[in-house]
């Protein structure tokens, strides 16, 4: 098993591979690439000794970086079952916590199969997964998390491998899917269900100058969204400078705040151009004519293999580059307020990048999680997301990030609380819910029993949220 300390000349690049070039100085003292669960095990039962906390990598797309702890023990897991393996006879997907996205879609392309993965293809398994799972068409089934995961394997804090589902150590299942960086345990295994793949992906979109009226084309947007079917289609809505895809050399500040342009785009499963049509055909409906002036161009229906879609997903935002900054503030909407309200609330998160690479995401999950499944426990109406991105490396990261603080700090009075997966554990101000009330509760009892010593660190960030962060208004999502 390969170990890393501060002395190894690959210590700092592997310490260093998140997908952010903004990646904070601290160091663990060891850090493990193991190759299987018994290797996780061997670290967590002999090689860690008492006082250890341990920190757990998959993909490193937290930006926070939140998996490295100063002289803790940082577990890469990029070796463990990497390879996406499908079983005919169960119909079922395995794969290791550091798949891929687009390594999964790949996989199950090859034999006729779907799982409702992530958009992004260079986001892992094990963050995707433990999050909840915002995944493909999700409006239609819910967060992948809830039903198609069928079991984990994990390496408990004490070191002892075991198997996690509905039947078999049912606590610790429904605590890992919905806790992310606040889980408790080394998941080295997925096993999950598939369907039948379809033919193809369909696209279409609008794209329009924002230019003050970026309430009317949210509205715009989520009309078009509510008249298509749940079942195989999805709309996101996406905030940006032209400069960002046209200007890519310009500098971080190099841009016209008067240019922004808000692109709506729906999404079709489907098998054939005609069946996509059905799904969608609200989207080929005329734009109002006071909001003609503003469109900019339409996107006609069209096909797009997985391979177009997810290399689209990486123009919006590279990662893993070494030279592009990144971080993210998020919340999920309240779905029990208005619409016009919400666009009122989000429209500062949405129109005021600070940078030119900046951008905003409106992805519409429109779900609620069933009671009692798993962590994941707040409602998925829309995840409201901005990303600043930024590449001088000598431009202080809490100046880059404080304007969307304090911007979003206004926005949660529309919010519920936030993906896990956007969860900053390393800012103290950080303090919107990851889960209902109640569901904490039960979650840190879970924790109780099997990290009793606090082995994996990342669920105190949730007691510091829970004390200090009651939603606006005096609301509750217990």
């Amino acid at each position: 098993m390969q170990k890393l300390t501060p002395q190894d000349d690959d210590y700092h690049k592997v310490r260093t591979d998140f997908a952010t070039a903004d990646v904070p100085a601290l160091q663990p003292h060891s850090i493990f690439l193991p190759r299987s669960a018994a290797e996780v095990a061997e670290i967590l039962k002999h090689t860690r000794k008492p006082g250890d906390v341990v920190g757990v990598r998959s993909g490193g797309h937290l930006f926070s970086c939140s998996s490295l702890i100063q002289d803790g023990i940082l577990i890469d897991t990029t070796h463990i079952n990497r390879t996406v393996h499908y079983d005919s006879a169960t119909q079922m997907v395995h794969f290791g916590p550091a798949a891929r996205v687009r390594e999964i879609s790949d996989a199950l392309c090859k034999v006729g199969r779907f799982f409702p993965h992530g958009h992004a293809p260079s986001v892992a398994a094990g963050g995707f997964c433990l999050a909840g799972g915002q995944g493909m068409f999700m409006h239609g089934w819910g967060g992948t998390a809830e039903t198609w995961i069928v079991s984990m394997e994990v390496v408990t804090a004490a070191g002892e491998i075991v198997q996690a589902s509905r039947e078999e150590n049912g606590d610790l299942f429904w605590a890992a899917r919905g806790s992310g960086q606040g889980f408790f345990g080394v998941v080295t295994r997925f096993t999950c269900r598939t369907m039948p793949a379809k033919q193809s992906l369909y696209e279409i979109g609008l794209t329009f100058r924002v230019d003050l009226r970026f309430q009317e084309l949210f509205m715009l947007a989520m009309a078009r969204h509510d008249a298509m079917p749940k079942l195989w289609t999805e709309a996101a809505i996406c905030t940006f400078y032209p400069d960002k895809f046209e200007r890519p050399e310009a500098g971080d500040g190099e841009f016209d705040k008067g240019a922004l342009m808000l692109s709506a785009v729906a999404t079709a499963y489907a098998d054939s151009l005609e069946e996509a049509r059905l799904l969608l055909s609200a989207w080929e409906q005329p734009v109002p004519k006071a909001l003609q002036s503003l469109l900019v161009s339409t996107t006609a229906l069209h096909p797009v293999s997985w391979k177009e879609y997810f290399d689209n997903q990486d123009i919006l935002g590279r990662c893993h580059d070494g030279k592009n900054r990144w971080a993210i503030n998020s919340i999920l909407t309240d779905p029990d307020i208005e619409l016009r309200d919400i666009a009122a609330g989000i429209e500062s998160v949405m129109c005021d990048l600070p940078t030119r690479t900046s951008f905003g995401c409106i992805y519409v999950g429109d779900s609620t999680p069933r009671p009692g499944e798993c962590a994941f426990s707040l409602p998925q109406h829309l995840y409201v997301s901005t990303f600043t991105g930024w590449t001088d490396p000598q431009a202080s990261p809490d100046l880059m990030k404080s304007h969307m603080r304090r911007l979003y700090r206004q926005a949660e009075k529309v919010g519920c609380g936030m993906y896990v997966a956007d969860y900053d554990a390393t800012d103290d101000t950080e303090n919107f819910p990851v889960m209902k009330e109640r569901v904490l509760e039960k979650f840190l009892a879970v924790r109780e029993k099997w990290d009793s010593t606090g082995v994996f660190p990342g669920y105190k960030a949730f007691i510091r949220a829970r004390k200090s962060s009651p939603l606006p208004g005096g609301r509750s999502h217990l």
